[in-house]
């Protein structure tokens, strides 16, 4: 347990504050609520399932449930997350963007 909350603290627990913070655009924010209630959620099955899980089918599968699930997050972040790296947010004058709307670049 404290292996998970060790990696989910570092790694997927913050991307949704990190990423609401860069991703949308200023009149947009408003909906990142849909993110922090998702991240609640998520946080609340966890704690939810853990103990039923490792009584039921023991320490390893419940760990690997738990890092299939964490996988395909990955998977899916690296898929569809757009990157932001140098892209404007206002239409600064700064990086590759040309503006607010620009948040959408394709990775590839």
């Amino acid at each position: 347990l404290c292996i998970y909350l060790a990696s989910f603290g570092s790694g997927m627990g913050p991307a949704p504050w990190v990423i609401n913070a860069e991703i949308y655009p200023s009149q947009y924010r408003h909906y990142a609520g849909i993110s922090t209630a998702i991240n609640w959620i998520t946080n609340y099955i966890i704690s939810a399932t853990f103990l039923t899980l490792l009584d039921n089918i023991g320490e390893t599968w419940t760990f690997c449930i738990y890092l299939a699930v964490s996988v395909l997050g990955i998977l899916v972040l690296w898929e569809w997350l757009p990157e932001t790296r140098d892209v404007r947010i206002r239409g600064s004058g700064s990086g590759s963007g040309t503006g607010t709307g620009d948040f959408f670049v394709a990775r590839h």
